[in-house]
């Protein structure tokens, strides 16, 4: 039976051994010299986990059990932005493979100006370069899906039943403001946290940033960081729900956890993070969704 249709998985990508963090901090740079202070911090953090984030191996899981969901509907392939297997690399094996309409969905849950720059680009550069005829139907965000909320609503709900009053904290990556500010993307956090909080009662929640970057002077805020001046003396818990992400990795694993973490709890505070989706069947239910393969994966 012949497949017509591929689904790519993107997403940034991260070193899979300590030696290849330079090699990986290059490819960001676009072959030219790598600032110290990126090789420090981005040493100092992956030193902390043995030098690779788990990101990598669970997008793998991710792929492997949506193949198996979408089975003799569609080819699966993942696609890195800075990693082997690269965005060309698997779009040149899903054409090789006789694909000829491709569904790009980067693994983030919010619409993004610069998601899509990021990711759609690269495609359409590549199928120029090789003046190739496939279809690209482009993902951009799926917190829309009554799926999506439902997978945080279960991750969050057993958290709250803790004496002490809490301050739910919903956090996103938090990107360079460009063009409209990237309204999409603030607005989808917070039309997410307050579907979330309302199905679980909850009223005393807020939405922030985290992980902004150095380069640049106007970052999306409010930072996550402001957000323990304001909590200090009103709440005994910051409980952190990082609903901008899907999966394990450094950005929340040391970003949030360590750093945010170590201010939440010297601020007098206790501190806790929500787990994240990683490759659960429920997070696989939605990017199937998603994708929109097959009848059973329209949006509900």
């Amino acid at each position: 039976m012949v497949i017509d249709t591929g689904l790519l998985l993107m997403a940034y990508g991260s070193p899979e051994r300590k030696e290849d963090l330079l090699p990986y901090l290059s490819e960001i740079y676009h072959g030219g010299p790598v600032p110290q202070y990126a090789i420090d911090e981005n040493t100092k953090k992956y030193s902390r986990f043995g030098g690779k984030s788990p990101s990598n191996g669970i997008i793998r899981s991710v792929a492997g059990k949506l193949s198996s969901r979408l089975s003799g509907q569609a080819l699966v392939a993942q696609g890195n932005k800075y990693l082997k297997p690269g965005i060309g690399d698997s779009m040149d094996y899903l054409m090789e493979s006789g694909v000829e309409r491709v569904v790009a969905l980067p693994l983030f849950p919010f619409p993004s100006h610069n998601v899509e720059n990021s990711y759609l680009k690269p495609i359409m550069e590549h199928l120029d370069a090789r003046e190739a005829g496939v279809t690209i139907e482009f993902v951009n965000g799926f917190h829309d899906l009554d799926s999506f909320s439902g997978i945080w609503k279960d991750l969050v709900g057993p958290f709250l039943a803790r004496p002490g009053k809490t301050l739910l904290l919903y956090t996103a990556h938090s990107l360079p403001v460009s063009g409209d500010g990237e309204a999409q993307y603030v607005a989808a956090l917070r039309e997410s946290a307050e579907r979330i909080s309302q199905d679980l009662g909850v009223r005393d929640f807020q939405c922030a940033f985290q992980s902004r970057g150095r380069y640049g002077d106007r970052w999306l805020g409010p930072s996550v960081e402001e957000t323990v001046r304001d909590a200090r003396g009103r709440y005994d818990r910051i409980l952190a729900a990082p609903i901008g992400f899907c999966y394990d990795h450094i950005e929340v694993l040391y970003d949030l956890d360590l750093l945010f973490g170590g201010l939440v709890t010297g601020s007098g505070m206790e501190y806790q993070r929500v787990p994240l989706p990683n490759d659960s069947e429920e997070l696989v239910t939605v990017l199937a969704k998603a994708s929109g393969i097959g009848e059973e994966n329209g949006k509900h």
